[in-house]
């Protein structure tokens, strides 16, 4: 069973089946629960259910729809007979056809919805005709439905950008001819928005909605299939003309590390609009990313730079979440000067382990910079940078292999954008002979960081593999 949630799995088969105007049983089970999502045309028409409680029945019983003793009854004639229940239900006199209809169509929503949240379970397809009563009239919009579930009850906004990517990865709306898409105003608005292709930060940052909701609105629809990631036009090479980095210049820039106000660690004024806190993200990363000091004249800064630019990648994760930073922005005006020193000399003294781990690295003293780097962590576990360094000093042992994927894995999740976190863990495949996996991960670090050496590295040992056992 996969590690995913059911819904990366489910929504997407939705979308699809809604846009081939589909018919037949889409089956979700977990454990011994097992629910039949029924589709007639691409529209749900119903949701059965092996659950006793979650029958159309039951649910009306306890909506107060239909007498206890009318239930029973109809069981009864039910077994006797061999007839569907829902059947009988439907022609009862005991109660109107248009009350089992609206009853169906609210328990048909709220089983789909809540089969949408469920943590693990396995989903497949069978084409067909649902064995429905004639006429039963629920006809609900897949597409509207996976919608609702993401704005009201989905992953939270954390979670969807880790799974959407960064801000500048761009998306288009997928061509699917012959297929109507969802008649939502927002969802509409934006499959016109990235016909030509726009920027994941571009569309959060327009201001006519809610980011939420249009975050939310975007994930939804790269799940149903209207939305995919689409190829990133590469910019001019960072680098062409700018000046040579100069080493007065690191020098100069470490300095903002160790402030306590992460706009000053920016370099922006805390007026600054969304922006251009993206917009000095970038700049920094271009300009001042430790990978371009892994060699060179600069490579004795090298870990410096990494514990700066692992500030600077908490300053802009703060500072261009609207929420984060109107939290952070209320601390700065709260915070009494006790406070501040106790949070900055936490951050410190977990930055200055961190420090002294590289160095012992450079010096090949593995177990004192394993002790300095559970020190940085413990007091500082929400920095990704550390994770990284763990993980990467872990993979050198064999038998520590899950450990070190473990730290990937927690280094990947606090910044997706870790492209050296991918790479390693692909080359923890390659050492073990798995070399699918190995490409996937090379694959996925170069998806984040078209440069990343290590993943070239390993996808051309791949490659050179592949060709002499042909």
């Amino acid at each position: 069973m996969s590690a995913e949630p059911l819904h990366t799995r489910l929504a997407p088969l939705l979308g699809e089946k809604a846009r081939q105007r589909a018919s037949g049983l889409l089956v979700a089970q977990r454990g011994k629960a097992r629910r039949l999502l029924c589709l007639e045309e691409g529209q749900l028409v119903y949701v059965a259910s092996n659950v006793l409680e979650e029958q159309l029945d039951e649910f009306m019983v306890r909506r107060g729809l239909l007498p206890p003793a009318a239930r029973a009854s109809l069981a009864l004639q039910a077994r006797q007979s061999g007839r569907q229940r829902l059947a009988m239900l439907v022609e009862s006199p005991a109660v109107s056809r248009e009350v089992v209809r609206g009853a169906a169509e609210e328990l048909t929503r709220e089983l789909c919805l809540a089969t949408l949240k469920w943590r693990e379970g396995a989903c497949s397809f069978t084409p067909g005709r649902p064995a429905l009563p004639s006429d039963f009239g629920v006809r609900l919009d897949p597409a509207a439905l996976v919608l609702a579930w993401c704005r009201e009850a989905g992953p939270d906004a954390d979670a969807i950008r880790a799974r959407l990517g960064p801000p500048d990865q761009p998306f288009e709306a997928a061509a699917h001819p012959g297929a109507v898409p969802p008649a939502d105003p927002l969802a509409a608005r934006l499959l016109q928005r990235t016909r030509q292709g726009v920027r994941l930060g571009d569309l959060l940052a327009e201001g006519c909605e809610d980011e939420g909701r249009v975050l939310r609105t975007v994930y939804a629809l790269k799940l149903l299939g209207w939305l995919r990631p689409a190829p990133r036009r590469r910019p001019p090479v960072a680098g062409t003309h700018q000046a040579p980095l100069s080493e007065a210049e690191c020098l100069a820039v470490l300095e903002r590390a160790s402030s306590p106000d992460l706009y000053h660690v920016l370099g922006v004024d805390r007026t600054a609009a969304r922006s251009q806190i993206q917009e000095a993200y970038y700049r920094l990363a271009r300009r001042f990313h430790p990978d371009r000091l892994r060699s060179g004249s600069f490579a004795h800064l090298l870990p410096r730079m990494e514990a700066f630019f692992a500030r600077v990648t908490e300053a802009y994760q703060v500072l261009y979440d609207p929420e984060s930073r109107r939290a952070y922005d209320e601390r700065l005006e709260q915070d009494t000067a006790r406070g501040r020193e106790e949070v900055l000399s936490a951050a410190e003294l977990a930055r200055s382990n961190y420090v002294r781990a590289r160095e012992c690295i450079e010096r090949r003293h593995y177990s004192e910079a394993l002790r300095f780097l559970e020190n940085a962590i413990q007091l500082e576990p929400t920095v990704a940078l550390y994770h990284l360094a763990l993980g990467e000093l872990l993979a050198g042992h064999p038998r520590r292999r899950a450990e070190a994927e473990a730290a990937l894995e927690r280094a990947t999740a606090l910044d997706p954008s870790l492209a050296r976190a991918y790479a390693v863990r692909g080359r923890l495949c390659l050492r073990a002979g798995e070399r699918e996996a190995a490409a996937r991960w090379f694959q996925e670090a170069l998806r984040w960081d078209a440069h990343e050496r290590e993943a070239h590295e390993g996808l051309a040992e791949l490659a050179r593999g592949a060709a002499g056992r042909l």
